[in-house]
């Protein structure tokens, strides 16, 4: 799938990449995330790059029902989206939802939220 560790200054950061990632796609990689997060040893740190991803109630729906579950295991996540006006207020009401401390960043700010990360 689309997941792989990266890392920036020292850190070990688990990067997903939902780019241009249909629904049934995407919710089979927010799954296969969900399991590696569930078998961390240690809070990891997470950063998902949903760039050319279209968010859809289904993937919001089961963003929420694993977020209140592995929040625990999360020390930071960064999401950096191409997103602006209503689907940014429905991806800000996920975020408080969840539970984790997540952050937004913007699609040319991929440096900025792995710096996020690690600090």
């Amino acid at each position: 799938m689309s997941t792989s560790w990266i890392t920036h200054r020292n850190e070990k950061i688990l990067y997903v990449d939902y780019r241009g990632k249909k629904t049934e796609e995407a919710l089979e990689l927010l799954a296969e995330e969900a399991s590696i997060i569930r078998k961390a040893d240690s809070p990891l740190l997470v950063l998902d790059d949903m760039r050319d991803f279209t968010l859809t109630k289904e993937f919001l729906a089961q963003g929420k029902a694993l977020g209140k579950e592995l929040s625990p295991k999360v020390k930071k996540m960064a999401q950096v989206f191409a997103i602006n006006g209503i689907k940014r207020i429905i991806a800000n009401s996920f975020i408080s939802f969840s539970g984790m401390q997540i952050r937004m960043f913007d699609e040319d700010e991929m440096e900025k939220a792995k710096e996020y990360l690690v600090m």
